[in-house]
């Protein structure tokens, strides 16, 4: 994952709100825009992303690469492809 500055210098597990050395990693998250983008569709935010999990859950047990859990399924599947 790049960072501000498009280097490849953050890991795939950094999520919204992460912090290095006390600076939050995704620039810009706290912006006017985003925020209202949180607060008014948090509820179609999570299940959008829910459905995409559970989509990709089934992909990945159609490919019979599932695993224990839908953390391992969706790391199978990304290796999968990968």
């Amino acid at each position: 994952m790049t960072d501000n500055n498009g280097q490849n210098t953050k890991s795939y597990s950094v999520e919204h709100g992460d912090t290095a050395s006390g600076v939050e990693i995704f620039q810009g998250g706290d912006s006017a825009l985003w925020v209202l983008i949180r607060d008014n569709y948090a509820t179609e935010i999570r299940t959008m992303f829910g459905s995409i999990a559970n989509a990709a859950s089934d992909l990945a047990v159609s490919y019979r690469v599932q695993g224990d859990g839908l953390h391992n399924s969706l790391f199978n599947l990304i290796s999968y492809y990968c």
